[in-house]
């Protein structure tokens, strides 16, 4: 059985809105190199989740969150001296700490770099 007491929040480098969203796809396509979110790079190919990336969501016994930028701003996730992309846990108690922050991501080459990352963050 899941034990649900703890969130896993993924927070990208990018705006939740239909322009900000045809414009990261064009980006993404044209020129990869310098699309400005690896989280979205590793987990997301030109039309929707990479199925690994969904298969290995399902096994982690966390209530899972996914948010824009902006949208974490809205549900006051306080982002000061945060870069983003980032990965963070909530504790049961309220207080969050950093999984994997932009640096790390950005050194990842694959989905099953940051699957592997975060299996072994998560069991330590």
């Amino acid at each position: 059985m899941k034990n649900f007491d703890q969130e896993i929040i993924f927070i990208y480098n990018a705006k939740s809105d239909v322009f900000s969203v045809v414009s990261d796809f064009a980006h993404k396509i044209f020129s990869p190199s310098t699309y400005p979110c690896s989280l979205c790079q590793l987990t997301h190919g030109h039309v929707g989740v990479n199925k690994k990336w969904a298969s290995f969501l399902e096994t982690i016994p966390y209530n899972k969150r996914f948010l824009h930028r902006d949208e974490a701003l809205e549900v006051n996730i306080d982002l000061l001296n945060k870069q983003l992309p980032i990965i963070l846990v909530k504790k049961n108690t309220g207080e969050l700490y950093t999984l994997l922050n932009a640096s790390e991501l950005g050194q990842l080459t694959s989905v099953d770099d940051l699957i592997e990352r975060i299996k072994h963050l998560l069991n330590k």
